[in-house]
């Protein structure tokens, strides 16, 4: 399970993903399945970039309660006791509790 962030137009949000695979090393690719009908897909297909946090144990009922919430009505970060921190290299917010946190950005193949 990974915690992926998205922002778009001042609002961040958090989904929990559990369908993801390394695809390649070079150039590091990783897949991951996101359902058309919530709200990280929308933001994910208009800025094409995200944050993939890698959550601990400690975390585990966060991870639990952020999938079972509605982005576009709730503020997960605050809801979940999670702090957004700013990433270097997207507008997505890394998780500052989470142990790893990877920048994703690209050309979506297929969109």
């Amino acid at each position: 399970m990974v915690l992926v962030t998205t922002a778009r137009k001042g609002h961040a949000n958090i989904m929990t993903m559990s369908w993801h695979t390394m695809m390649e090393f070079e150039p590091p690719l990783i897949g991951c399945v996101i359902s058309g009908r919530n709200a990280s897909f929308d933001t994910l297909k208009a800025t094409k970039q995200c944050v993939i946090n890698i959550p601990t144990l400690e975390l585990a009922k966060q991870v639990v309660g952020v999938g079972n919430c509605f982005g576009r009505t709730v503020d997960k970060f605050a809801k979940f006791g999670l702090t957004p921190v700013a990433a270097a290299q997207v507008e997505a917010p890394l998780i500052k509790e989470c142990y790893a946190s990877l920048n994703a950005r690209w050309p979506i193949r297929g969109w």
